[in-house]
């Protein structure tokens, strides 16, 4: 934490205390991102959809209506090659390029403000993009906490632009 000592006020703190979490919640979404990819680098689509069935089939003998199961089920029965590899690039993008920002966020790094906020940005057009394509809750969610998370961005930006004059 480079700035607290720093920062004046409670609403101050509040907001940067916001930011740091906020930080955290993209350093663990980046490095379950980066694992993802990893993992699926190394497994096949057969692969996937045997785990997803062995995963779901106990919550579906109690339950054969239960939607998440359900949705899991479909998706790995429809996954194709393609899809697969588009997905593993992402994820390993994606989660690396959080995993960097966020260690240039949190040691306030300059740069890494506007690099932050356009990549983010970038992310959550594409999330958009996605979503029209094929509306995903998940997706959906993804996008409104990179939202969430870009506003923290830029009242931390602000804040501590306003702190070094």
């Amino acid at each position: 934490m480079p700035f607290p000592l720093r920062l004046h006020g409670r609403s101050t703190l509040l907001i940067h205390y916001g930011f740091l979490a906020g930080m955290g919640i993209k350093a663990v979404d980046g490095a379950l991102e980066l694992t993802a990819g990893i993992v699926l680098l190394w497994v096949s689509v057969p692969q996937i959809d045997e785990w997803v069935s062995r995963i779901t089939s106990s919550e579906l003998s109690e339950d054969p209506q239960d939607f998440f199961a359900q949705m899991l089920q479909h998706g790995a029965a429809h996954l194709s090659v393609e899809a697969k590899r588009l997905a593993t690039v992402y994820l390993l993008i994606e989660g690396t390029v959080k995993l960097l920002l966020v260690l240039g966020l949190v040691r306030g790094l300059r740069w890494s403000y506007p690099v932050g906020l356009g990549l983010l940005g970038l992310f959550c057009i594409y999330q958009s993009l996605r979503l029209v394509q094929a509306f995903s809750p998940i997706l959906a969610v993804l996008a409104l906490i990179n939202l969430a998370v870009m506003v923290l961005i830029a009242v931390e930006w602000r804040l501590q632009s306003r702190l070094r004059l």
